[in-house]
């Protein structure tokens, strides 16, 4: 699980560098939950990653975290 650089921004670093990364399939990316809407999951050499943005850490209302991280978890 990462975090950081997730907003709208086209800019934004870190799924730039998930897309960059040799190997690595996107899965998804932005889900309609909020906090973390700007999610994205990718798989590389079969393993998750969960990338969201700090809204997700910082606030304890239901989120995207502890939707996708759980199911990530039994891969």
């Amino acid at each position: 699980m990462i975090t950081g650089g997730m907003s709208v921004d086209p800019t934004d670093k870190t799924p730039i560098a998930i897309r960059r990364l040799g190997g690595a399939k996107v899965i998804a990316y932005g889900v309609p939950i909020k906090p973390t809407t700007m999610v994205m999951i990718a798989l590389l050499n079969e393993a998750p990653i969960l990338a969201v943005s700090a809204g997700g850490i910082y606030y304890s209302d239901y989120n995207a975290i502890d939707i996708f991280l759980p199911r990530l978890m039994q891969i």
